[in-house]
């Protein structure tokens, strides 16, 4: 789910309208209405939609609507989860390099998966590489790709692999270590999960750069215990503190910030912090004192 209140409720929306009009999702198919499609599918909503895709239309995503657009039909029918259709769509020749592996990496095959990896090494650039690797879910076969210096992985893509193996100490050792760089060092500390231990690297990278962009790094990590610490801090600007608030899920702190804020806040800033109380009441409190009519 999103960041915001405004957000969360459009993607609610969003979804339970997808759902609730999945015949007409059938329609745009036959249409060729992707554009639409695109638009609307969300990552995270992919196998909600797949899940009521009929399989009727499993060869027509796979023919023509595929080559309409390659991306969405094969991410579709690999999100379906349909390991035997997946299977059957890997031995036609219709499909590109970039289909195929999609499809291999949605047949969970960890065989498959590596045989594909290693047979293909030459033509697959790192984050293909990494997409593989990650699909194995194979905890000590990652972490031997990431000492595997003859794909000569980027700081960042190796980052990813290492944190995909979900081991805490391991992470850390590389972010101690620092032996990658900025970026990646970014993934890998908010790759621990761990609030106080992201706070303290946090502060010692505030410590070491000057000129950090410390808000950058909090809406990447998004945890509402760092959100809420730095939404009182000076070292950010008023905006980029409205924003930490919006995206906690916590009426009673949002409802306290706007009132020993809201000299200091625009009445855009102040309407999308109501709305993100999510707190019908307190909402509709606010509406009859008219606060929101504040003139900035």
């Amino acid at each position: 789910m999103s960041r915001s209140g405004i957000v969360n409720v459009r993607m609610v929306i969003t979804e339970e309208k997808i759902l609730s009009n999945i015949d007409k999702i059938q329609k745009m198919i036959h249409q060729n209405r992707w554009d639409f499609i695109l638009e609307r599918i969300e990552e995270e909503y992919l196998a909600n939609i797949a899940s009521q895709i009929r399989k009727e239309d499993y060869d027509y995503l796979l023919g023509r609507g595929i080559t309409e657009e390659p991306s969405i039909g094969t991410k579709l029918i690999a999100a379906t989860g349909d390991i035997g259709y997946i299977r059957k769509c890997l031995e036609t020749e219709k499909l590109d390099f970039k289909e195929r592996l999609c499809f291999v990496c949605a047949t969970k095959d960890k065989e498959d998966i590596k045989n594909f990896l290693f047979e293909n090494e030459e033509r697959l650039d790192g984050d293909q590489k990494v997409k593989l690797i990650v699909a194995t879910n194979e905890k000590e076969f990652i972490k031997q790709c990431v000492e595997y210096e003859r794909w000569l992985l980027k700081d960042l893509q190796r980052a990813k692999l290492i944190a995909a193996t979900g081991d805490t100490e391991y992470i850390k050792s590389f972010i101690e270590s620092r032996k990658l760089d900025f970026r990646a060092t970014i993934i890998l500390i908010e790759a621990t999960n761990e609030p106080l231990y992201i706070e303290e690297k946090i502060e010692q990278l505030c410590l070491e750069i000057p000129n950090l962009n410390i808000y950058g790094i909090l809406t990447r990590v998004n945890i509402p215990y760092l959100n809420e610490k730095y939404a009182n801090s000076y070292r950010l600007k008023i905006n980029q503190r409205v924003e930490l608030v919006a995206r906690l899920d916590n009426p009673h702190f949002i409802e306290n910030w706007i009132s020993e804020n809201i000299d200091v806040v625009t009445r855009k800033e102040l309407i999308r912090l109501i709305i993100a109380t999510n707190d019908t009441e307190y909402i509709e409190n606010v509406m009859k004192d008219k606060v929101v009519r504040i003139n900035k």
